[in-house]
């Protein structure tokens, strides 16, 4: 957090205690960075700098990664690395464009579960932090939630409705990245690969290939599915392109 001051020595203490001694080591580490968003004016270098910084300083070799692509080497051997992966976070969504290994794109929004949480909290009269509360203990997207109080069937019913805008929203969006930006020929079916802790209500995944079935895309789609573990699977990813990386200088 930028109003932390201390929050780079703590992270650096907290690195160090996960990574242990490096002294005569040679130790490897990917870290995750978000793709610069398109919708707000933010910027990721800092976020990148910094954790680049904090790993020379302990002596070891570094490697960023975008989230996204991040999934793909998780999710996607089978597909030969190509597919699009999502990541549905809290302040942002992660999107990234592969075919066969190679990163044909990537970009964020700023619209995820915060933004979700936001807006019906503005539709319900109330404070963010309970429409999260409510979200957390009942949410479903698909079928009935038994509850009483009528505020929290509003707030339900708000959730539903911005977590369906977040979906076209995030899809109108992967479209017209892909038709403007993407200059490779990507010839085959590739899967829509979900995760990310937005993600996590039932129903989520099925809600996506409903709306995906409204749109005419640029890109064939195999599938459409969710990460084995939507919270675990960019880590994964990175553990994955951190021991590619290792064998390749060995």
């Amino acid at each position: 957090s930028a109003k932390e001051i201390s929050a780079i020595d703590v992270l650096t203490l907290m690195i160090k205690d996960l990574i242990g001694e490096t002294k005569d080591k040679d130790v490897y580490c990917s870290y995750s960075i978000p793709a610069e968003p398109i919708d707000e004016d933010r910027s990721v270098i800092y976020h990148e700098k910094v954790f680049a910084r904090i790993l020379n300083n302990i002596g070891v070799n570094y490697t960023s990664v975008n989230e996204g692509m991040a999934i793909i080497y998780s999710e996607c051997a089978k597909e030969n690395f190509s597919g699009i992966a999502i990541s549905f976070g809290a302040g942002m969504a992660n999107c990234a464009i592969s075919y066969k290994g190679i990163e044909a794109h990537k970009f964020s929004t700023a619209r995820a579960g915060d933004w979700i949480d936001n807006m019906t909290a503005k539709a319900s009269g109330i404070v963010p932090n309970r429409v999260t509360n409510i979200k957390e203990k009942y949410m479903k997207l698909r079928g009935e939630v038994e509850v009483k109080a009528k505020q929290t069937k509003r707030v339900l019913e708000g959730l539903y409705y911005h977590h369906e805008a977040l979906i076209d929203y995030t899809i109108k969006k992967i479209i017209k990245e892909f038709e403007e930006k993407v200059d490779m020929e990507v010839d085959e079916k590739i899967p829509v690969v979900i995760a990310g802790g937005t993600s996590i209500p039932e129903g989520f995944v099925n809600l996506f290939k409903t709306s995906l079935q409204g749109y005419e895309l640029p890109f064939d789609v195999s599938e459409v599915r969710r990460a084995k573990n939507p919270l675990t699977t960019v880590a994964n990813g990175l553990l994955i392109r951190t021991m590619a990386d290792v064998k390749g200088k060995i």
